[in-house]
């Protein structure tokens, strides 16, 4: 057997179930990280640290917005928030990602009836004037004649 063809032997040998081997552990370590991305709880935040993050963003420079996008917060009513009887799943803010919890205080989106800590609705409402979840227009009774459809990206 000539050098050459030894080499060549070896490589197929060798080589073959090392890359055999490699892609099994590859595919592994993918699926485990798959399994666990679907299956991992959400980040949990607390809601002073949520809050302290937005005052944050509200601070930051943003595009001037009109009038009315600026104090949707004070026009909107706020209520105790109790939860639904028979209810099982705990309903959560998705600006802070944290639950109502009963007797918190919360507002509601007139528009699409989202419901949000008040707190966090008020500093999401005040740099963004839409709502988180269907970027309708959180300013109860704008007159642009558009609808919550018209609003969603």
């Amino acid at each position: 057997m000539s050098d050459l063809a030894f080499i060549i032997f070896l490589v197929v040998v060798q080589g073959v179930p090392a890359v055999i081997l490699l892609g099994r552990v590859i595919w592994e370590i993918f699926d485990c990280i798959r399994e666990d991305w679907q299956t991992a709880p959400a980040v949990i935040v607390d809601q002073g640290t949520a809050l302290a993050a937005l005052s944050a963003l509200e601070n930051r420079r943003v595009a001037p917005a009109t009038q009315a996008s600026r104090r949707p917060a004070e026009a909107l009513p706020s209520f105790p928030y109790a939860q639904a009887q028979g209810r099982e799943s705990e309903t959560l803010c998705a600006i802070c990602v944290e639950p109502l919890r009963q007797g918190q205080h919360c507002s509601e989106v007139p528009a699409c009836r989202h419901a949000f800590h008040r707190d966090c609705l008020g500093v999401w409402a005040r740099s963004k004037g839409t709502c988180p979840l269907c970027r309708g227009k959180i300013v109860p009774g704008a007159s642009d004649g558009s609808t919550v459809a018209d609003d969603m990206v």
